[in-house]
């Protein structure tokens, strides 16, 4: 873990120098916490966001994404693994999730036609223009539009920034932050002076360094493809991770993400959707076909171990060998109802946490996520459908039949599942088979099976 007052979260600035980078948190109960290990270690929190911001998503606490602004959400992941190792990490692969300028009912930042430019505002639509991939385009309406719908400056028109561009930084960036910061010009919409690193205090609470202890670690495999029938979705998720990084200035090339990052709080863009993976009959997979993954996963040598699982380290670095993660169904399905990638097993009086592979990590958040905008589109509550999406034995087919009012004879209720463990002869197995039918019941089976 770093040292207490190692300033990681910051930046530099053109002409400015190094300043804080800046970070919005929604209201929740770690906001308090994340607030502190953000200030502590270089960086500060606004309470809206704009082009200076990351918008970031607690561990723990269930957040809507109303409570966001359009872009980019970055998992409070990116933070803590940065605070353990030390340096800032790279925070392309903690994307989470991306509000459209489509989606309703989300925070929107909204600026008077006359409100000035911010310094942040200026580094970035200067930045934008002069890249070497759109020099040739930035003098183009249809460009700034695109711009301006991509919410890389939110609350600004497309217009407004062209004008602005023409206009004010015509001689240039550095000759225009002489002037607006003799001039005391805002920093950004909620930091009117230049933000810099806190000088208080930067010691570590015992409260903070269980948080960071508990915080679920980024984890890659680096052993290849899963060897397993959606090995190809999981090469695609991650293929389409890299292809789909952008740099600030709307590249489409992942080349120079990790420089522009360093220099302009550059972010990395890729919105994917379960729907998104894989082609035909292999583009929905369930829960029961990870866990026979997770199964496989445990058989592997001993050498692959290291980068199969990884369990939260004890004060005596013990380590547990993967034969007994023994993980059932009903723990993989808590594990995407809460939208985290972590599954907890039982050892004794204490509990450890087993992080998935690369592959099973990202079907976890894209399941996550489908089955919120699933709720959303029926105007269900999340934890409803989740019950629903188990009853069904995670047939995502069969939940949109029942969310659209159908009966269907694949949805099983806790006492029809109880009868199945009933011998054959007796009277509730016998009503539950004649009801479900036979083929009905060999499937439930099958998927109980797995929470044994």
């Amino acid at each position: 873990m770093s040292a207490d007052n190692k300033k990681i979260f910051v930046t530099s600035q053109p002409y400015i120098g190094q300043v804080s980078m800046l970070f919005y948190v929604p209201e929740c109960e770690e906001k308090e916490i994340l607030a502190s290990l953000i200030e502590k270690h270089g960086g500060r929190c606004s309470n809206i966001h704009d082009c200076s911001t990351y918008q970031i998503r607690p561990i723990n606490c269930e957040v809507s994404h109303k409570e966001y602004f359009q872009g980019e959400i970055y998992s409070a992941i990116w933070l803590t693994e940065s605070i353990k190792s030390g340096q800032l990490e790279d925070e392309t692969t903690h994307l989470f999730a991306v509000n459209s300028e489509n989606e309703l009912k989300i925070k929107r930042l909204e600026l008077h036609k006359s409100q000035n430019y911010t310094i942040t505002e200026a580094i970035k639509i200067y930045e934008i223009a002069s890249s070497k991939e759109n020099k040739h385009r930035s003098q183009s309406a249809a460009f700034w539009k695109e711009v301006s719908e991509k919410g890389i400056i939110p609350g600004r028109t497309g217009e407004s920034m062209r004008n602005f561009l023409k206009k004010s930084l015509k001689l240039g960036l550095e000759a225009y932050l002489k002037g607006v910061i003799a001039d005391s010009a805002k920093y950004s919409h909620f930091f009117f002076e230049i933000p810099k690193p806190s000088n208080k205090s930067s010691d570590i609470t015992r409260q903070e360094r269980e948080y960071l202890r508990m915080a679920p670690p980024k984890h890659y495999n680096r052993n290849g493809a899963i060897d397993s029938k959606i090995a190809k979705t999981y090469n695609k998720f991650m293929q389409q991770q890299q292809d789909f990084k952008v740099t600030d200035s709307l590249n489409t090339t992942s080349g120079n993400a990790g420089q522009n990052r360093k220099q302009s709080n550059g972010r990395g863009v890729v919105a994917l959707n379960l729907r998104d993976l894989g082609q035909g009959g292999e583009t929905r997979q369930s829960l029961g076909q990870v866990f026979n993954i997770l199964e496989q996963e445990k058989l592997r040598a001993p050498k692959e171990q290291e980068d199969q699982d990884m369990v939260d380290e004890s004060n005596d670095k013990e380590n547990t060998n993967s034969q007994n993660l023994i993980m059932n169904q009903e723990e993989l399905l808590d594990a995407a109802e809460s939208e985290q990638i972590l599954v907890f097993k039982k050892f004794g009086e204490e509990k450890r946490q087993v992080n998935l592979t690369n592959g099973q990590e990202a079907f976890f958040a894209l399941l996550a996520q489908d089955l919120m905008e699933i709720a959303d589109n029926y105007k269900r509550d999340i934890d409803e459908v989740h019950k629903i999406f188990f009853e069904v034995s995670c047939d995502r087919e069969k939940l949109k039949k029942v969310l659209d009012g159908q009966k269907i004879p694949g949805r099983w209720q806790i006492l029809e599942d109880l009868a199945l463990k009933d011998t054959k002869t007796l009277s509730s197995y016998q009503y539950v088979t004649n009801s479900k039918g036979e083929d009905e019941v060999l499937k439930r089976q099958k998927f109980l099976e797995y929470r044994a």
